[in-house]
């Protein structure tokens, strides 16, 4: 399997400076020094074995996460196996760690499982035993949802954090749109290029993706649990996540993905974001900041997700065993967040792009035949 940790922890570090830039241009030094630590962590547990464990994010709660005395001592995941963001705290909150720097408890277990020596069977088994506590949750690339229509739990999902994700992910856009507002004055002390200004423009704009892609996959979600039949602390092998869960998540992508408040223009900073020219290198790319096409491309990218066969099928199969938010009340939110806001107003450029664009999927579903008869 490719590890990416190393990149992924590169980009939490650009954004985590951009965070915590002062006025004179100095940032945090324990970013640096804790994603050394987290990554040769991560590194070396590959080394002993150790597969990514993409549910290890569901350590703490939101508010726990965001505090040193807790995470210090069993880490801000319960793996150094994750691709989890960096922890970043919101608004209001003091900042706590930024990454793991001690092995988590997931961690522990599976080594001491490993490489304890002279383990008999019986010792054996009440490690395994423990496999249903919820520190232990396990989860690998075979299983995770961070590309749209793959993976069906979403707790098994890349850039997402604590046991309350959709939580997280709102703390996170919080944030992101604070900092946005804050952006050209941040970088006006310490940057020698504008673009600095493009780069950290589109660092923003990422992880607002990123977080929308974490809600999204709530939508049509199925817990998985693996186990035995005779452990007497299984859980049923698949749950469909709670509807009251999906049509929150719902709620959270009408307002920060599809609303006209969802992506606030920064007009001052837009005229500053300008791509550095080296002799000819402009050619084959737009020099001016597409800001309707980059949006329209988040959005697209959840909607990728909901409206991928594979998830509306798996939302009308999971209403036989549990779950009551059918594709007909999916779709009827989607088109309300789409396009209801403006049955009064003037429609934006931003909301006119997405409108085009999800009447264009749903053309396109009715002509393909690879969905089923409930999502045509």
């Amino acid at each position: 399997t490719l590890c990416y940790a190393g990149s992924q922890m590169q980009e939490g570090n650009i954004l985590a400076n951009i965070v915590s830039m002062d006025p004179s241009g100095n940032t945090d030094p324990k970013i640096v020094k804790q994603s050394i630590i987290r990554l040769t962590l991560h590194e070396v547990g590959h080394t002993l074995g150790l597969s990514h464990n993409f549910k290890a994010s569901f350590l703490h709660d939101p508010i726990s996460i965001h505090k040193p005395e807790i995470t210090r001592s069993v880490g801000v995941t319960s793996s150094v196996m994750e691709y989890n963001p960096i922890n970043l705290a919101p608004p209001g909150i003091e900042q706590g760690d930024y990454y793991s720097v001690v092995p988590g408890p997931y961690d522990k277990w599976a080594i001491k499982y490993g490489y304890s020596p002279k383990l008999t069977e019986d010792e054996r088994q009440e490690i395994l035993k423990q496999a249903w506590k919820p520190e232990y949750m396990f989860a690998n690339d075979s299983e995770d949802m961070r590309s749209p229509g793959r993976g069906i739990d979403p707790r098994a999902m890349v850039n997402d954090l604590t046991n309350d994700p959709i939580t997280y992910a709102l703390q996170r856009l919080s944030l992101l749109e604070k900092v946005m507002d804050e952006l050209p004055g941040k970088l006006d002390n310490d940057a020698t290029t504008w673009e600095e200004y493009r780069n950290a423009h589109k660092i923003l704009l990422r992880e607002h993706q990123r977080a929308l892609e974490v809600v999204s996959r709530y939508i049509g979600g199925v817990y998985v649990e693996r186990s035995n039949p005779q452990d007497p602390n299984r859980k049923e092998p698949y749950t469909p996540t709670p509807s009251e869960e999906q049509r929150r998540a719902m709620s959270v992508l009408s307002k920060h993905a599809f609303s006209s408040e969802a992506f606030p223009i920064n007009a001052s900073l837009l005229s500053k974001v300008q791509l550095e020219r080296r002799m000819f290198d402009l050619r084959g790319e737009h020099e001016d900041p597409q800001v309707h096409k980059t949006i329209l491309g988040i959005q697209n990218k959840v909607l990728d997700h909901i409206l991928s066969a594979w998830t509306l099928s798996r939302i009308t199969d999971t209403q036989l065993y549990g779950n009551d938010y059918s594709v007909y009340e999916v779709i009827d939110d989607l088109t309300e967040a789409v396009f209801l806001e403006d049955m009064n107003s003037e429609v934006s450029s931003i909301r006119r792009n997405l409108q085009t664009s999800y009447v264009r999927r749903l053309i396109g579903i009715l002509a393909a035949d690879y969905y089923d008869e409930f999502a045509t």
